[in-house]
């Protein structure tokens, strides 16, 4: 996780990276009106973090499933080809 919040600050140090924390900032702003902007831009960006932390779980998850998925199939397979090969 330590890397990918290395990836997450270079992506956030490129143009399109400081218009999404800038588009953030700007929501946060208008959605709580006694925040300051550098409390605005924390939450911003903590928020991206998050969300990037959110996602890479979900691919592992999403990537377990498949894996399990075809170790249940290869098990059928090979159970068919055993079957087939006592008659």
């Amino acid at each position: 996780m330590d890397k990918n919040v290395a990836l997450v600050d270079e992506f956030l140090s490129t143009e399109k990276g400081k218009n999404l924390v800038m588009n953030r900032t700007a929501a946060y702003l208008k959605a709580n009106e006694g925040l300051d902007r550098v409390q605005a831009e924390q939450e911003a960006i903590a928020d991206i973090l998050t969300k990037n932390r959110d996602n890479i779980k979900e691919r592992v998850i999403e990537d377990f499933r498949a894996r399990r998925m075809a170790q249940r199939r290869n098990l059928a397979v090979r159970k068919i080809q055993v079957g087939g090969t006592w008659r």
